[in-house]
């Protein structure tokens, strides 16, 4: 069955196409909500990348129990490859809250996932706007802060 580019995901395509997309920068988190905390929930949460590297979205699963969350780890593991199909998207997400560019948070848990073999789906997702961009942006007299992650790679 042909796959769709990521950049065609959209809520009229969800339910009616199939997506060949990659995992990427998949982890686990807990919190707590209610009076005085007293609910705990814990999430998986990554990065969904297609043929497109600059085209990515992200995917969730949220569960009260933990081993829900440590079995999406173990089946969702970073960089590989999956067919995603009857999409859903978690509609609790804010689309002001995304970093990434398309605004959308797969819902892991009610998506149909098929794992694939092999494949060309980048290893990576490359955002639209670089640092240096940002940095010219900014007037000379004001202060910014900012922060990243080395993912690999040698610190000099």
């Amino acid at each position: 069955m042909a796959t769709e580019p990521l950049r065609n995901l959209n809520t009229g395509s969800a339910r009616a196409s199939t997506w060949a997309v990659r995992i990427l920068h998949p982890k686990q988190d807990s919190f707590s909500y209610g009076r005085e905390n007293q609910s705990a929930m814990h999430a998986f949460d990554c990065l969904l990348v297609s043929d497109d590297p600059a085209v990515y979205c992200g995917g969730a699963l949220k569960s009260p129990k933990e081993q829900d969350i440590k079995a999406a780890m173990e089946k969702f593991k970073a960089k590989t490859s999956w067919k995603m199909s009857r999409v859903v998207f978690d509609t609790r997400a804010k689309p002001a809250f995304m970093s990434h560019p398309h605004k959308f948070v797969v819902d892991m848990k009610g998506t149909t996932w098929v794992a694939v073999l092999t494949t060309t789906i980048p290893t990576t997702v490359i955002p639209k706007t670089s640092i240096t961009k940002i940095l010219k942006l900014r007037d000379p007299s004001s202060l910014i802060d900012m922060a990243g992650v080395l993912l690999s790679g040698h610190v000099n």
